[in-house]
């Protein structure tokens, strides 16, 4: 003799279901108060563009549970039916909204290191994984012996663009002949206003920084 019915095996799932997405909003607020990451002046617009997101989940969510305790106690098992779905669903949503916020915060925690890491370690990072941020760790050290590799990543056109980006961004902070070189011929290939524009601001920092070591 089973112990649980189907029925009774379905309304604790879809309990547990819920649970974990209230647990899964929880987080996401979190994540809104104790960001993990570097905060700017536009955070705010940040936030207030998140939690209307999470209004918009979260409402739905709640008129489930409401429906729930209604059609219990009213004992209309439409109403009760009606509500776990719209409940589970929007839960559903939650919990991959907090699943997308852990890996982003993993990432964030993983980025605080390229700091610490030596400038080839950076430079593949930046190319096998695909991330920028491990040239920014480089543009905060402006080591020269980056160059070749940042003008390789430039002019190569097979590279994503915002990796051939802040590859410009950083050989016009970092500067000199070579990086200038390459710049010039970056800016003849570019078909991205972007880049273009990046690679005119490089070249223009690079120039900027040549007059006032003469002066």
């Amino acid at each position: 003799m089973n112990l649980f019915s189907l029925d009774s095996i379905k309304k604790i799932l879809s309990l547990a279901f819920v649970i974990v997405g209230l647990l899964s909003l929880l987080y996401y607020i979190y994540d809104l108060k104790y960001p993990n990451h570097f905060v700017a002046d536009m955070y705010g617009i940040e936030v207030l563009f998140r939690v209307s997101i999470l209004i918009m989940i979260a409402l739905p969510m709640f008129i489930g549970l409401l429906l729930i305790v209604i059609g219990r106690k009213r004992g209309k098992n439409r109403l009760t039916m009606s509500g776990i779905v719209l409940a589970n669903i929007f839960s559903l949503i939650l919990i991959l909204l907090s699943i997308n916020v852990y890996f982003s915060r993993h990432k964030d925690e993983i980025r605080k290191t390229y700091l610490h890491k030596s400038t080839d370690e950076l430079i593949r990072i930046a190319l096998n994984k695909n991330d920028q941020y491990a040239i920014y760790a480089i543009i905060a050290r402006k080591d020269t012996s980056a160059v070749p590799a940042l003008c390789q990543i430039l002019l190569d056109e097979n590279q994503r663009v915002k990796l051939r980006i802040e590859s410009a961004h950083a050989l016009g902070q970092i500067g000199g002949d070579i990086s200038r070189d390459a710049l010039e011929k970056a800016i003849t290939r570019s078909k991205n206003s972007y880049l273009t524009e990046t690679i005119k601001y490089a070249i223009e920092n690079i120039d900027k920084n040549k007059i006032q070591e003469v002066q």
